[in-house]
């Protein structure tokens, strides 16, 4: 959008701006942004943006919801000199954010596209897994059993610091077979094999950072002792399984960060 103004000295401007919520108009919240500004401002209530002591020349003002980068909208003014006029004070009134409206509106069925887009690759997944375990079941009691002695493995060997360690390795370890181990761990514990590997590799990472020796090591030193195969598989795991980094973590127990 452009607004073209004619007038001498500088320029004071009030742009009023509407999302056509006339529900709870006083509820809508906009950001902006004016010429070169390095953050956002916020207004909400009577939406009024004041753009005052505008020289002669070109300004840009851009809107927005917030943190909606898609719903900006941009308002071009040029000011032009006129020495006979002075006026200080114009109030424009725009319906900028009704586009913008329309914009949420779409991000919005988007958004509730790829919910249910979601919700079918989840419920396709359920159905994949009741077929691969169709023919084969396995007691509560039994799958118990399975989980103490993996548990035993895993306490006395540290199996879990082997970075090639697979389904089958484990399964041999434990006297049973790959498909026992895999209903024990999807159908038992609700989990999946790599999932529980790496919690045991995480609880390990914790262990060994806490002890003072450990400071001689790299971050991704201590990770490959654990049994990651690689930094960027250890980062990004510790982060889903904790919602901190590593480094953070290093930082809340007083040790010093060793990237």
């Amino acid at each position: 959008m452009r607004c073209a103004l004619t007038m001498g000295g500088e320029v004071n401007l009030a742009v009023k701006v509407s999302g056509f919520s006339y529900s709870h108009p006083g509820d809508e919240v906009f950001q902006y942004k004016l010429d070169n500004a390095k953050t956002w401002s916020v207004v909400e209530g009577q939406h009024t943006i004041l753009c005052t002591d505008l020289g002669s020349g070109h300004h840009t003002l851009v809107l927005r919801y917030p943190n909606e980068e898609k719903s900006e909208v941009t308002l071009d003014i040029f000011v032009e000199r006129d020495n006979g006029v002075w006026v200080w004070l114009i109030v424009i009134v725009l319906s900028i954010f009704g586009a913008a409206a329309s914009i949420r509106v779409k991000l919005k069925r988007r958004k509730e596209r790829k919910d249910n887009d979601a919700g079918n690759d989840a419920q396709a997944d359920n159905v994949q897994v009741e077929r691969k375990y169709r023919n084969f079941n396995m007691s509560d009691d039994e799958c118990r059993q399975l989980l103490k002695n993996v548990e035993e493995v895993m306490r006395k060997s540290k199996a879990y610091t082997d970075p090639d360690l697979k389904l089958a390795g484990l399964a041999s370890l434990v006297n049973t077979t790959s498909p026992a181990l895999s209903y024990m761990f999807n159908q038992y514990l609700n989990t999946n094999y790599y999932d529980y590997i790496n919690n045991y590799r995480i609880e390990e990472f914790k262990r060994l950072v806490s002890e003072p020796e450990s400071e001689k090591y790299t971050l991704s030193a201590l990770a490959a002792k654990c049994g990651f195969s690689s930094r960027a598989s250890f980062f990004r795991y510790f982060k889903r399984a904790t919602s901190i980094s590593p480094s953070e973590y290093v930082k809340s127990i007083g040790k010093n960060n060793r990237e």
